[in-house]
């Protein structure tokens, strides 16, 4: 299991200028081991989000390997459409 903390200091880091479109909850597609998932952000980083990966049959391992999340950098994201 991973966990991640920000021991430095409580506050949330500032996204760049490319994370600021991707918002908590707002819905991305990423390539991820040559598969294409999808997920929501969870939570922002500098230059990166914490992703909950959405479950499907083809990922159960790599849900299983990741506890349903992952960091993507922000550049690897693309939004989908609603």
């Amino acid at each position: 299991m991973v966990v991640f903390s920000n021991k430095m200091n409580d506050s949330n880091p500032t996204p760049s200028e490319t994370g600021r479109l991707f918002a908590p909850g707002t819905h991305v597609t990423f390539n991820l081991h040559g598969s294409i998932e999808s997920g929501t952000i969870t939570k922002q980083l500098t230059n990166a989000a914490i992703v909950h990966i959405d479950a499907c049959s083809s990922n159960k391992e790599l849900i299983f390997n990741t506890n349903g999340q992952t960091v993507i950098n922000y550049h690897r994201l693309k939004l989908t459409c609603s």
